[in-house]
C-alpha cells in the first residue's frame, strides 16, 4: 500500500504546476525618471520595523500583524497564543512621497497613526533613500492594571 501511494504521489507531481515568481508583478509601474533606481525594498514593512518603500500615489495596503506571547510557558499559555497581540491597519498612498496609516493594535487596545515620507531618492549620484517615519499611538485601556 505504502509503494503504490508513493508511486502515485511521484507520477502526480508530473502533473502538477507551481506558481510563477510573485516578485516580478511587484512594482510594475514605470517612472518617468530613468536616473532613479529600483527600490531596496519589495515590502512597506521588514518583520515589525519600517522598510525604506512607500506605496505610489492612491495604493491602499492593508496590515495584519500577529504577535506571539511567551511561547517558553509551554501548554499553560498555549505557547504564546493566549497573551497573542492582533494589529489590523490601513496605509494608504497620498503621493508617491508621502504615505499615511492608522492602525488598532489588541495589546493595550492602541490606536496608531503614522506618516511615512521620503526625504532623499536614491539615484545615479546619491546611493541611498532617506525616508521618514513618524507615529502617533494612543492607549485607550486605561484601566487600573495597566
Amino acid at each position: 500500500m505504502t509503494k503504490t501511494l508513493l508511486f502515485l504521489s511521484m507520477f502526480a507531481s508530473v502533473f502538477s504546476f507551481a506558481q510563477e515568481d510573485l516578485l516580478k508583478d511587484i512594482d510594475t509601474i514605470q517612472t518617468k525618471n530613468t536616473d532613479v533606481s529600483q527600490p531596496a525594498f519589495k515590502a512597506l514593512q521588514i518583520v515589525t520595523g519600517q522598510s525604506t518603500k512607500l506605496p505610489a500615489k492612491n495604493e491602499w495596503y492593508i496590515v495584519v500583524a500577529h504577535r506571539f506571547g511567551d511561547v517558553s510557558k509551554g501548554f499553560k499559555e498555549f505557547f504564546g497564543l493566549d497573551d497573542a497581540s492582533t494589529k489590523l491597519g490601513a496605509i494608504y498612498g497620498v503621493t508617491d512621497k508621502i504615505s499615511l496609516s492608522l492602525s488598532r493594535e489588541t495589546n493595550l487596545k492602541t490606536f496608531e497613526g503614522g506618516v511615512k515620507y521620503k526625504l532623499v531618492q536614491q539615484n545615479e549620484n546619491f546611493p541611498v533613500d532617506i525616508v521618514g517615519y513618524n507615529v502617533l499611538a494612543v492607549n485607550t485601556d486605561l484601566s487600573k492594571d495597566n
